[in-house]
């Protein structure tokens, strides 16, 4: 845990559905930390206040990391939060595929994803009768 968050860049409100109970996600500006960079969040609502460090190589990588942390952790405590406008469980924060090591593995798990979006679309776009 870090002592503090920082200047705060990004915040998102949630709520627990059902109740008027708030969930407030706050994302503190990357800061140097020797040869690494840590992004501090901070998840108010769920159990208290909690604060975490999330260090990467970058302020982006600590950033998409960030991510990453605050989507686990509120999938990991309640999947029953809502409030960016859609459906119910939908908290707006997408996943990042994970740096697999492998550029071929990653471009084919990239395709999947691009076809599974297409079938979507499709589904969409096709007329109702």
């Amino acid at each position: 845990m870090t002592r503090r968050l920082g200047s705060v860049i990004a915040v998102r409100r949630l709520r627990l559905r059902g109740t008027r109970r708030p969930v407030i996600i706050r994302l503190g500006r990357p800061w140097r930390t020797g040869r690494d960079w840590l992004a501090p969040i901070e998840i108010r609502g769920l159990n208290g206040s909690q604060v975490h460090d999330v260090y990467g190589v970058d302020e982006i990588r600590a950033l998409v990391l960030a991510f990453d942390v605050i989507r686990a952790k509120l999938d990991k405590s309640t999947p029953s939060l809502t409030g960016v406008g859609g459906p119910p469980g939908e908290i707006g924060l997408a996943r990042f595929l994970p740096d697999l090591g492998s550029p071929e593995l990653r471009q084919r798990i990239e395709q999947l994803i691009d076809r599974e979006v297409e079938r979507f679309v499709r589904k969409l776009e096709r007329p109702r009768g």
